[in-house]
């Protein structure tokens, strides 16, 4: 009994040993496990906050800010320039006045003057940016854009004060074939982009729309200066295909009145992303009116479209007794009248010098965006801005003029759609007497 308890023990050690062992085998299997699944999650966490940088960076140049949504997840731009500063390509001398005789007998006129207003959708608010045609010569469209910047804080947008910036010339060359989208302004890149469109489509995107294929697609953003040329930092490109059958009708405020435009649909994947556009149908002028990518909610929407017409403001006096005005713009969520106004306070102060026996009520309109007190004291400023206009710089009499702020209480339509928000904001006219 005693002489087999060396072996007993021995066996007893032995079977410890095994146990241990498959203990420790079990464990570091389970550790090898674990470092792989915080591997994945890890990688769809860089994944996600990725997606979360283009979308922040993007909405962040709704003004060409140089100031990102995320400071902290901007990339740096490319050390060395990835296109150099070069002028637009010149036109046959014939060529040039068909296509410029073509833009200004278009649907919407692409004609000096005209005004694009589009809704950057940014988090709590409805960011207005207004792009402006400037000039069209032979080789290019030169552009104006003005608008507020924005920066992210707490999951809310903080909207700082409108500037006006140069933007990119519109090569007339790249009209023709162009796949690439640009739609932001830098004040320190102010040259044209070859190769790309900026508030249309070309021709050949045009008729690939019409024929319902499939075709490639580009949208490309935050362009920086480097060197003697200049870079990008996102290049979402992919393929894009109609998804409607034919025109359909996408509403828009055209020189003042609620108009449905013929406009062609499509959807796809730009860089993986769901991807969708709207393009107005009019091969003369195939206005970009809608781009969005529906995951990160992010859209770049044409509410108004104005374009110079000869006395429309006098006619709807004289005829109706009052007049809608959607060609006066304001800062955000502020009184001051920003500079693409101007046609339009000359217009009516022209009308006022043609009729010296009339006299207006200038009346303002809001959303119901922030409130019934807020928006009345809003939209009265805002009144007393366009009288003040119109007596310091064009000299009519002050006793000519009354104001009235209504605030968000006579909407034309629903607030919750951009397109009737876009339409309550405006300014009437209204003859006394």
């Amino acid at each position: 009994m005693l002489a087999a308890m060396p072996e007993q023990v021995l066996s007893a050690q032995s079977t410890g040993l095994k146990g241990r062992s498959f203990g420790r085998a079990i464990l570091l299997l389970l550790g090898v496990l674990a470092v792989v699944i915080m591997a994945a999650a890890g990688l769809g966490f860089l994944a996600v906050r990725k997606a979360a940088s283009i979308y922040h960076e993007t909405k962040a140049r709704v003004m060409g800010s140089e100031t990102p949504l995320n400071a902290t997840q901007k990339s740096a731009p490319p050390a060395r320039p990835m296109a150099l500063m070069q002028p637009c390509a010149s036109l046959p001398v014939e060529q040039s006045a068909a296509l410029r005789q073509q833009e200004a007998g278009a649907l919407v006129p692409l004609v000096p003057g005209m005004v694009l207003d589009t809704i950057w959708v940014l988090y709590d608010a409805d960011l207005e940016t207004l792009t402006r045609v400037s000039s069209v010569a032979n080789d290019e469209i030169k552009f104006t854009l003005s608008g507020p910047q924005a920066r992210a804080e707490n999951g809310h947008a903080i909207v700082e004060a409108s500037k006006v910036i140069p933007v990119y010339p519109q090569c007339q060359a790249d009209l023709a074939s162009s796949h690439l989208l640009v739609t932001e302004g830098n004040p320190e890149l102010s040259i044209p982009i070859p190769g790309a469109t900026r508030i249309s489509v070309s021709q050949q995107v045009y008729q690939e729309l019409k024929n319902g294929g499939p075709f490639p697609f580009e949208y490309r953003h935050h362009f920086e200066p480097v060197g003697a040329g200049y870079s990008w930092l996102y290049d979402d490109r992919g393929e894009m295909q109609p998804d409607i059958s034919g025109s359909y009708k996408f509403k828009v405020i055209l020189n003042g009145q609620q108009t449905e435009l013929p406009a062609l649909h499509a959807k796809g994947l730009l860089k993986g992303m769901p991807t969708e556009i709207a393009v107005l149908d009019d091969a003369a002028n195939p206005l970009l009116l809608d781009l969005e990518i529906p995951n990160l909610r992010f859209a770049l929407r044409t509410t108004k479209i104005t374009y110079p017409v000869a006395k429309k403001i006098e006619t709807d006096l004289e005829q109706a007794g009052r007049t809608e005005i959607y060609g006066i713009y304001f800062d955000f969520d502020s009184a001051v009248i920003r500079a693409e106004s101007e046609p339009v306070l000359q217009e009516i102060a022209e009308a006022l010098a043609k009729n010296p026996g009339w006299q207006l009520s200038i009346q303002g309109h809001t959303d119901n965006l922030g409130g019934d007190a807020h928006n009345q004291a809003l939209s009265a400023r805002r009144a007393e801005s366009v009288k003040k206009a119109l007596i310091e710089r064009y000299a009519i009499a002050p006793d000519r003029l009354t104001t009235a702020g209504l605030g968000a209480s006579q909407p034309k339509a629903p607030n919750d759609t951009l397109e009737g928000r876009a339409l309550n904001r405006r300014v009437e006219l209204v003859k006394q007497g």
